[in-house]
């Protein structure tokens, strides 16, 4: 073989490396999208979740607003209800102890 021969096959095993080098690093490439892709989807979710979360956090909310609003009516409501009835058993007391027994003192 003469020098050019040895030449062109140096050149050619160098271009043969070359391309392997190349596709190594293609594939390399192709990983770091995959992954890049995966972690943009997790975060997509993630985000979704956060979402979702902060909306039934927020219909809690107004649901515990609701029931403090109705709590805070029948609590109100049942108030006077109940002074009529002490004021009752007051007068009650006040005027007819005498006739009353130790239980309907009680």
């Amino acid at each position: 073989m003469n020098d050019q021969g040895k030449t062109k096959e140096k050149l050619i095993k160098e271009l043969q490396k070359l391309r392997q080098e190349n596709n190594s690093l293609r594939a390399s490439h192709d990983k770091d999208i995959t992954k890049r892709k995966q972690a943009e989807q997790e975060l997509i979710i993630a985000n979704k979740e956060l979402a979702f979360q902060s909306e039934e956090k927020e219909k809690q909310e107004a649901a515990n607003k609701e029931l403090e609003a109705f709590s805070y009516s029948v609590s109100h409501d049942l108030r006077a209800p109940l002074r009529h009835i002490g004021g009752f058993v007051d007068l009650l007391i006040k005027n007819n102890s005498s006739q009353l027994d130790k239980a309907g003192l009680r």
